[in-house]
């Protein structure tokens, strides 16, 4: 025997069952291009004239350096540049004083899954815009793979 409700749910459930899953698959995407292009941290230094000129050496894009430069001209360096595979430049308290440091470092995302050889390495930089030097180095080294 036909029973309208029992057809109803049945499709109903079947629809938001579909519904679920896809709204599932797509933030799982979602995430997964969050992390292989993360949104640009804002400079905290660009309001007192210090910004971080990026540049890709190499034949292709994968080793990419970050040189601390003035904003009024980027092509004056002030100071080495710093650079890694698939290196992204962020900006944290690295060493606990409530300042923020640039810490110019490997994505890790592609180090582990691209297939490629990748050496992870973490350059990380105390600032101070007024100061001369602009910038010095806290640490310089490679990061394991498993640190995040």
């Amino acid at each position: 025997m036909f029973s309208f409700k029992r057809w109803f749910w049945r499709i109903s459930g079947a629809v938001l069952f579909l519904f679920l899953g896809s709204c599932g698959l797509a933030s799982c995407h979602l995430l997964r291009i969050t992390q292989l292009w993360p949104l640009p941290q804002a400079n905290p230094f660009a309001s007192q004239g210090l910004c971080f000129a990026w540049d890709a050496p190499g034949a292709s894009d994968r080793y990419q350096t970050f040189a601390p430069v003035t904003c009024q001209s980027p092509q004056r360096p002030l100071g080495p540049s710093a650079g890694a595979d698939y290196a992204r430049l962020r900006f944290a308290d690295w060493d606990g004083d409530g300042a923020p440091e640039a810490i110019v470092e490997s994505d890790l995302y592609p180090c582990r899954y691209s297939g490629e050889y990748c050496a992870p390495y973490r350059t990380v930089w105390k600032v101070c815009p007024n100061c001369d030097p602009a910038v010095t180095e806290l640490y310089a080294g490679e990061v394991p793979l498993h640190d995040e």
